[in-house]
C-alpha cells in the first residue's frame, strides 16, 4: 500500500508541478524572437528548411507588434515544436499571394481565419499535446507568428525509447520505457505513431535499414515521446563500389552502402576524403574508392572526368551584386566603369521576382565579390553589350539559408534542360568556409551568344560570376615605328606589322621574327610597323624561340627594368621606374649585366643585319657603331639600318 501511495503522490506532482495556461509564442519580424510568458525561450521552437525574412511581407499589426518582414515560407520551410498539454494554436500569416499553410500537413483554410489588415489569423483550439509542425501549403507566403496556449494539464514527455542493434548477426532490440502504454516501431524510413508495429521482441534487419521507435503516453498523464532513430550497421560485409557522377567536369561520388566514407584520388595513390561535389580544372583520370569500419574496402572505380576549358578567351569579367546599378530590381545593368559595363541582368517570367544582395562575399583566389541573391521561380538572362564574345562562363554559388541535406542543382542552361539530381551543389551557408569554398558549375558558349539564360531548382541560391570573354586587342604604333604586346592568348599578326622575341646579348636585344603569323600565348613581344592601330585576333597556335621579354596583363610596377623607349634617335629598351600599361612587354633589370639600355638589333639567319631607328629622315644619314652610339669613326659601322664597312 506504502508503495501505490508513494506512485499516486509522484503522478499528482508531475501533473500538478506545471500549470495550464503557459503561453509559447515565437514572432518573425527580421530575426527569431522566442518567449515563455514574457521571456526568452529558445527551446521550444526549431525553424528548419529554409530561412530568410521577406519585407514583402509587412503591414501587419498583431498583439502589440507590428510587422515589417515575416518568414518566407518555402518547400523545406519547417517550424516545429513539441507540446505537452492541450493547447490553443494561433497562426499570423501575411496576405502576400493569398496562399495557405499546413499545421501537421493539413492546409488552413483562408476563409475560416480572421482577416486583419495585411493578415490572415488562424485560431485552433484543442490541439493535442505531442510534435507539431507548420510547412508550406498552396505556395509562398509569409509567417508573422505562432502562438501556443497550454489550456489542459501539463502531462509529462516519455523518455525516447533506446535502440540497440547487434552489429554481428543485425538482431535488432528495443528498450522498455517507464509508463509508456506501448512502443512502437517502424523499418521503412516512415514515423512511427500508436497505429504503427508494437516492439514485443527482438527482431532482425539487413545492413543500412533505419529502425525508429516512439513510446506512447496514455493522453492524461504523459504524452508520446520523441522519435528515436537508428541505421543497422553489419559488420564483415563488403563496402559498396562509389559510383562517380560527373558534369562538365563537376564530380560527386555515392555509394550505396549507408555510413561508408568514400576518398578520391587523381593519381591512384594520394587518396583525399570526399565530401560534397567538386569541380575539376583539368581532364583527368579520378579514382574513387569506399569503405566502413569493420567492414572489406570497396574495389576502386575509375572514370574519365571532362572539364570546360577556357577556349579562345583572353579576359575574364568577374560580377557580382556591386557590379551593377538598378540592384533591387529585376533588370540590373554593369556599372560605368565596372568590368560588367554594358551587360544587363534580368529575371523574366515573373515580374514580382527582384535581384537581390546574397548574404557575403564569395572570394577566389585574389577576386571577392558581393554575391547576388537568385530568385526562385523564373528565367533568368544574361544579356552581352554588342561585339562582346563569350567562350565560358563559371558560376561560383552557395546554398542560401539551407541544411546540407539540402538538394539544389542548375536546371536549365541556354534552353537545354539539366538533370542535376546526382551532382547536386555542394555548398551551404550553415557550414564553414562555404564563401571562399564555394560550388563551381561551368558551361560552353560558342562566342556568338548574345543571351545567356539559367534556372535553377530546388533552393534559392546566392553566387557570383566568371564570364571568359574574346576581346581582340587593339595596339598603337607609334611614329617610331614600334611597340610591345604581351598577351596570355595567341594573337595573330595583322597585314603590316612584324613581331619579333628579343634575346639580350651585351648592350643589344637581338629581335628574331616570329614566323607563321601568330604570336604563341602568353609570349611578349616588339612590334615594327608604320604608325597606326592594328587589330590583332585571339585564336591558337604559334611557335617561338628563346624570349627574354616578360609582360603581364595588368599594370606593372616597374623599378629600373627595361622598357621600349627612344634616346638619341635610337629605339631601344630603357632603365625605368614607375608604372607600365597592362599588356606591354619590358625586361627584367636582372636580365641586363650593366648597361641602362639596349639597342634592338635585328638578326637574320642567325647574323646581326640592322639596328632599329627612328622612321625619321634626319636619322637616315646618322651612323652608329654597333652598341649603338652615334660615331663617325671607320670601321664596321651601322648606316640606314644595315651593316656597313668604313674604310
Amino acid at each position: 500500500m506504502k508503495k501505490l501511495f508513494t506512485l499516486l503522490t509522484l503522478a499528482l506532482t508531475a501533473v500538478s508541478g506545471a500549470w495550464a495556461g503557459d503561453l509559447y509564442k515565437i514572432s518573425f519580424n527580421g530575426s527569431d524572437a522566442e518567449s515563455k510568458n514574457g521571456e526568452t525561450h529558445s527551446s521550444y521552437f526549431s525553424n528548419s528548411g529554409k530561412h530568410n525574412f521577406n519585407t514583402k511581407f509587412n503591414g501587419c499589426t498583431y498583439d502589440g507588434v507590428t510587422y515589417t518582414q515575416g518568414l518566407k515560407m518555402e518547400g523545406t520551410t519547417n517550424v516545429s515544436w513539441t507540446s505537452t498539454a492541450t493547447s490553443t494554436v494561433t497562426i499570423v500569416q501575411s496576405t502576400y499571394g493569398s496562399k495557405t499553410v499546413k499545421l501537421d500537413g493539413e492546409d488552413l483554410a483562408l476563409e475560416e481565419a480572421e482577416a486583419i489588415t495585411g493578415g490572415y489569423v488562424h485560431t485552433i483550439s484543442d490541439v493535442a499535446a505531442g510534435s507539431h509542425s507548420i510547412t508550406r501549403g498552396s505556395g509562398e507566403t509569409g509567417l508573422f507568428a505562432i502562438i501556443v496556449e497550454y489550456t489542459g494539464a501539463v502531462m509529462t514527455q516519455l523518455t525516447a525509447p533506446e535502440i540497440t542493434v547487434n552489429a554481428a548477426s543485425g538482431e535488432v532490440t528495443i528498450g522498455a520505457v517507464a509508463n509508456a502504454s506501448k512502443v512502437t516501431y517502424t523499418t521503412d524510413g516512415s514515423e512511427p505513431t500508436d497505429e504503427s508495429t508494437e516492439y514485443t521482441a527482438a527482431f532482425t534487419v539487413e545492413d543500412g535499414v533505419t529502425i525508429k521507435a516512439v513510446a506512447i503516453g496514455d493522453g492524461v498523464s504523459y504524452t508520446n515521446s520523441t522519435i528515436a532513430s537508428k541505421v543497422a550497421y553489419i559488420d564483415g560485409i563488403t563496402v559498396a563500389e562509389p559510383v562517380i557522377n560527373q558534369y562538365n567536369g563537376t564530380v560527386a561520388l555515392t555509394t550505396s552502402t549507408p555510413g561508408a566514407t568514400i576518398e578520391y584520388s587523381l593519381d591512384n595513390v594520394t587518396f583525399n576524403t570526399y565530401s560534397r561535389a567538386f569541380t575539376l580544372s583539368e581532364d583527368v583520370t579520378l579514382y574513387a574508392r569506399a569503405s566502413r569500419a569493420n567492414c572489406t574496402t570497396s574495389s576502386v572505380a575509375s572514370a574519365a572526368v571532362t572539364t570546360i576549358s577556357k577556349g579562345l578567351a583572353n579576359k575574364t569579367i568577374w560580377m557580382g551584386h556591386g557590379s551593377f546599378d538598378n540592384n533591387t530590381t529585376n533588370s540590373m545593368t554593369g556599372k560605368s566603369g565596372d568590368d560588367a559595363e554594358g551587360i544587363v541582368l534580368t529575371i523574366s517570367g515573373n515580374s514580382s521576382k527582384n535581384w537581390s544582395s546574397g548574404n557575403g562575399k564569395i572570394a577566389i583566389g585574389d577576386i571577392e565579390r558581393t554575391s547576388i541573391k537568385l530568385s526562385n521561380g523564373a528565367q533568368n538572362t544574361i544579356t552581352l553589350p554588342t561585339g562582346m564574345k563569350a567562350t565560358r562562363i563559371t558560376f561560383y554559388s552557395f546554398i542560401n539559408a539551407a541544411t546540407s541535406s539540402t538538394v539544389s542543382y542548375w536546371k536549365e542552361f541556354q534552353g537545354d534542360a539539366i538533370s542535376g539530381a546526382n551532382v547536386p551543389m555542394g555548398a551551404w551557408n550553415d557550414v564553414d568556409g562555404y564563401l571562399t569554398t564555394p560550388d563551381v558549375r561551368s558551361f560552353a558558349l560558342n562566342g556568338d551568344e548574345t543571351t545567356i539564360t539559367f534556372t535553377n531548382a530546388g533552393e534559392q541560391l546566392c553566387f557570383i560570376i566568371a564570364l571568359d570573354v574574346i576581346e581582340d586587342p587593339v595596339v598603337s604604333i607609334s611614329a617610331a615605328g614600334y611597340a610591345t604586346l604581351y598577351s596570355e592568348s595567341a594573337l595573330s599578326i595583322p597585314s603590316g606589322v612584324t613581331a619579333y622575341t628579343g634575346k639580350v646579348s651585351g648592350s643589344s636585344l637581338v629581335l628574331t621574327a616570329i614566323e607563321g603569323g601568330i604570336i604563341p600565348a602568353n609570349t611578349a613581344v616588339v612590334l615594327e610597323g608604320e604608325e597606326g592601330s592594328y587589330t590583332f585576333n585571339v585564336t591558337t597556335g604559334g611557335t617561338a624561340g628563346d624570349n627574354d621579354l616578360v609582360g603581364g596583363t595588368g599594370e606593372t610596377a616597374t623599378d629600373g627594368d627595361l622598357v621600349l623607349g627612344v634616346a638619341e634617335g635610337v629605339v631601344g629598351f630603357y632603365s625605368y621606374t614607375g608604372t607600365l600599361a597592362a599588356n606591354k612587354a619590358y625586361i627584367p633589370a636582372d636580365k641586363v649585366a650593366s648597361a641602362s639600355g639596349l639597342r634592338l638589333v635585328f638578326e637574320e639567319e642567325g647574323e646581326v643585319t640592322g639596328i632599329a631607328t627612328l622612321r625619321a629622315e634626319e636619322n637616315a644619314t646618322s651612323v652608329f657603331d654597333l652598341t649603338g652610339r652615334r660615331t663617325n669613326t671607320k670601321g664596321l659601322v651601322i648606316k640606314n639600318g644595315k651593316v656597313v664597312l668604313v674604310k
